[in-house]
C-alpha cells in the first residue's frame, strides 16, 4: 500500500502529486469518451468542477514537473528526451482538456468546436504513442510475472523477482558454480 511506502512517509507533498497528476490522466481519458456520448453529463456544475479542478491540478503539476527536470542538474541528468516530449505533451494535453471541458460547459469564451476536435486528435495520438514510450508504465508496472517491485498485482513474489533473488549477489562461490 502506498501508505506502508517510506518515500511516501518521507515527502507525502509529493505523493499528493503524483495522485493528482494520475487523477488529471483519469479525467482526461474519460473526457475524452464522455465527450463523444454523454455531453449532458460534463454540464452538470458539479462534475465541471471537479474535471476542472483535476485537469487545471495535473497541467500545474506537469509545469512543475518540467521546471523541475529542466532547473534540477539530477533531474537533467537521468531525463531522456522521451521524458521531456510526453511531459510536455501531457501537460498540453491536460491544459487543452481544460479548455475542452470549459467550452463543452458553455463558457463564451472558449466557443469554438476546434477545441473540442484538437483535444480529440491529441488524445488518439496518445492512444497511438503511449505503447512506444514510457508512459506506458501503468501496462506494465503492477503486470503478473513482470517482477516489478517485486511482486505481482495479487502481491505474490513472482517467479521472475524469486530467480533474480536466488542469483544475486554474486558471490564469489556463485560465479565458480556458473562457469562449471
Amino acid at each position: 500500500m502506498p501508505w506502508g511506502m517510506e518515500s511516501t512517509r518521507k515527502n507525502f507533498g509529493f505523493y499528493l502529486t503524483f495522485v493528482l497528476f494520475h487523477l488529471g490522466v483519469v479525467a482526461g481519458i474519460t473526457l475524452a469518451f464522455v465527450s463523444t456520448v454523454a455531453v449532458g453529463f460534463l454540464k452538470i456544475p458539479a462534475v465541471f468542477v471537479v474535471f476542472e479542478a483535476l485537469l487545471i491540478g495535473a497541467f500545474l503539476i506537469g509545469v512543475y514537473r518540467i521546471l523541475r527536470r529542466l532547473l534540477r542538474p539530477v533531474m537533467r541528468l537521468i531525463s531522456t528526451p522521451d521524458d521531456y516530449f510526453s511531459l510536455t505533451m501531457l501537460t498540453v494535453w491536460f491544459a487543452l482538456g481544460a479548455v475542452t471541458e470549459a467550452h463543452i460547459f458553455g463558457m463564451v469564451a472558449v466557443a469554438n468546436e476546434l477545441i473540442l476536435v484538437a483535444y480529440l486528435l491529441l488524445t488518439s495520438f496518445f492512444l497511438l504513442y503511449v505503447p512506444f514510450s514510457k508512459i506506458s508504465h501503468y501496462l506494465y508496472y503492477h503486470s503478473p510475472g513482470s517482477g516489478s517491485a517485486g511482486h505481482s498485482a495479487t502481491g505474490a513474489a513472482t517467479p521472475i523477482r524469486e530467480a533474480r533473488r536466488a542469483q544475486w549477489p554474486v558471490t564469489p562461490e556463485r560465479s565458480r558454480t556458473r562457469s562449471r
